[in-house]
């Protein structure tokens, strides 16, 4: 198991500065969140490349996820997000990514009309997403979402389904232990799906929203949780997706896998 950083809390900073911390700051994986300030493009995914040969790090890459929505109704819509996430995905494997994190369509407002149109599209979307990676040789790891966003894939039970759906041997979870928290699912998760995590996203909240607090601010179990981990044989990354000073946060789930 690794320890790692997700650029989430730079989102609003410069590029530069994200570059500055990856080099100074001795974390050896990081996922770049391809959002905001630090959206990917050619040159940026050879500077990172040439950082993480000379530092030895190691990337996850983040879709972009900002009104974003690939289970559109609307078919110029929807093909305009999946050109966003699939040159996203492209660009990820420029660089070296090992993993590609996806959050899942929204059902929108006229769910209640067409629901199984809606969830066609959003799986045809993840099969579209599935192909590209099998094609590039990435693992593509779906977010489980928090209540109450009305994301497709929230609960064990959403995920099931899909896997059901969807075979492939690089679609895996990126269990997002926060937003699992929400739901009050977080040991369903791992009961269920411990064979399918490969990737964890670790950030605290106290159950009401996703709040992104600091490990510890709210009231998730981390050392239960890294104890299930460890126990599970899990040997992805754990990447702190705090927002406020997620260095200060290694070093309690580092104590905790031991």
């Amino acid at each position: 198991m690794k320890i790692g950083l997700s650029s989430l809390f730079l989102i609003n900073r410069s590029f530069k500065e994200l570059a500055e911390c990856i080099v100074n700051s001795g974390v050896r994986n990081w996922e770049i969140v391809d959002e905001g300030n630090l959206k990917l493009d050619k040159r940026r995914v050879g500077l990172l490349r040439e950082i993480g040969n000379s530092y030895d790090v190691g990337y996850s890459v983040h879709a972009p996820f900002a009104d974003m929505n690939i289970a559109s109704f609307d078919d110029g819509i929807r093909g305009l997000m999946m050109r966003k996430v699939q040159a996203s995905l492209a660009n990820a494997h420029e660089l070296g990514a090992s993993l590609f994190v996806l959050h899942p369509g929204l059902w929108g407002g006229i769910r209640f009309a067409f629901e199984d149109r809606i969830r066609h599209y959003g799986l045809e979307s993840i099969r579209a997403m599935v192909r590209q990676a099998e094609e590039l040789g990435l693992t593509l790891a779906l977010e489980n979402m928090p209540s109450p966003l009305h994301f497709m894939l929230e609960t064990p039970e959403d995920f099931k389904r899909l896997f059901g759906e969807v075979d492939s041997r690089i679609l895996g979870i990126t269990f997002d232990v926060g937003h699992a928290n929400t739901q009050g699912s977080v040991e369903e998760f791992v009961d269920k799906f411990m064979d399918r995590i490969v990737h964890v996203h670790a950030h605290d909240n106290d159950g009401s929203y996703d709040a992104h607090l600091s490990i510890g601010d709210g009231n998730i179990d981390w050392p239960q949780i890294m104890k299930r981990l460890v126990e599970g044989k899990f040997n992805g990354t754990v990447v702190l997706e705090t927002i406020e000073n997620p260095t200060s946060d290694l070093d309690k789930l580092k104590r905790y896998v031991r």
